[in-house]
């Protein structure tokens, strides 16, 4: 659900928005953008990794009619974020979501794996106290019926300023990562110590410079205690135990010209960081052809 000059326009299961950014577009400019969306973008493997064409098709229980517009949409609209909105920026650590909810079907919400409180009278959600990690946090959301059957997810990005653009997360309770000292008011480092059972295999270097607008970073875990992976905070659900993949990719936003920097942290099956290690692409121009 897109709101804009006081209208509200649905982009429907099958549809895609042909547009960079919504912090200029008109109304009118929205509705004319809307396009079935590209087979080829169903086809990539992030797509497909997050299973893309299981939302390709209307939903028929799904109508929503705009209070103020004539379009009837059917789709996949069952969450609306209010606070905070997507691409947006706030100064603390912690945040408190809140939201409405679209359609009377959705029981559940789950946010970075983390309950939100449903009030089933204002059809609204609230998930306080929220930690943010990183500069760049993917708030991961995903919406449940009253049978625990998946309807929707999706993801909100917010920033702050608490943290660096550039600096690592500090480690938590992480045996393979120090900090040193504040001495005589010098500086903190965060620094990594090499555990060969943590690897990433591809690219070769932890330092991998390219023009490609794409970039599948693989790794191998030999450590035998390890349940989960993430990069970035995203969960990865290519980690199989012993290998994992993560697509970097200018077109979904993870990303962008310049350096761009990958936290990825190893957990065991009580949810303990067991190691952190990190991985940077310098994403440079991609030559015109």
């Amino acid at each position: 659900m897109v709101s804009i000059e006081e209208k509200t326009l649905e982009i429907a299961a099958g549809q895609q928005l042909n547009y960079s950014t919504l912090r200029t577009v008109t109304y009118d400019d929205l509705s004319s953008r809307i396009a079935p969306i590209n087979p080829e973008t169903l086809a990539t493997p992030w797509m497909t990794l997050n299973g893309a064409s299981s939302y390709s098709t209307p939903l028929t229980n799904t109508s929503t009619t705009t209070s103020t517009s004539t379009a009837t949409t059917v789709g996949t609209g069952f969450i609306a974020f209010e606070s905070p909105l997507d691409e947006s920026t706030v100064e603390s650590k912690t945040l408190t979501v809140s939201g409405k909810i679209l359609n009377p079907a959705v029981a559940r919400i789950v946010i970075n794996n983390l309950s939100a409180v449903i009030d089933p009278i204002k059809q609204t959600f609230v998930l306080k106290n929220l930690t943010l990690t990183n500069y760049e946090n993917n708030l991961i959301y995903r919406t449940y019926d009253a049978t625990g059957t998946l309807l929707g997810k999706g993801f909100v990005t917010v920033y702050t300023t608490s943290i660096s653009p550039t600096a690592p997360t500090a480690p938590v309770s992480n045996t393979a990562a120090t900090t040193a000292p504040t001495n005589n008011g010098k500086a903190q480092v965060n620094t990594y110590k090499v555990d060969k059972r943590f690897r990433v295999i591809a690219p070769a270097a932890d330092y991998y410079e390219t023009t490609e607008k794409k970039v599948r970073i693989e790794g191998s875990v030999s450590a035998s205690n390890v349940a989960s992976v993430t990069i970035n905070d995203f969960k990865l659900s290519s980690f199989n135990g012993s290998s994992w993949y993560y697509f970097a990719n200018q077109e979904f936003g993870n990303m962008q010209e310049g350096t761009n920097t990958y936290t990825i942290r190893y957990f065991d099956a009580s949810g303990a960081e067991v190691y952190k290690q990190l991985f940077v692409i310098k994403k440079n121009p991609t030559p015109q052809q």
